[in-house]
């Protein structure tokens, strides 16, 4: 069965691998931007927002990324997808 037949690669999965870490960098940088013109003591709704975004940049997603990889001999090719 070729790659494209066993994984998603439509709607918001066509342009990236793991939307749903993309949406929940929104969400955080969303608390932050929303809260802080109201309460400034919320500052640290930042630091939530980087730690989310750095763990899914240089840990989850090469990590799930490497996984697949082994999983799938043909994902090296979908990853040129995109």
């Amino acid at each position: 069965m070729p790659m494209a037949e066993r994984l998603c690669a439509v709607r918001l999965w066509r342009y990236s691998h793991h939307p749903n870490y993309i949406g929940e960098i929104i969400v955080r940088f969303g608390m932050f931007l929303t809260m802080f013109p109201f309460a400034p003591e919320k500052w640290h709704y930042i630091v939530s927002a980087v730690i989310v975004a750095a763990f899914f940049n240089f840990m989850s997603i090469p990590m799930m990324e490497e996984n697949q990889l082994a999983r799938y001999p043909d994902y090296a090719e979908y990853q040129k997808t995109i």
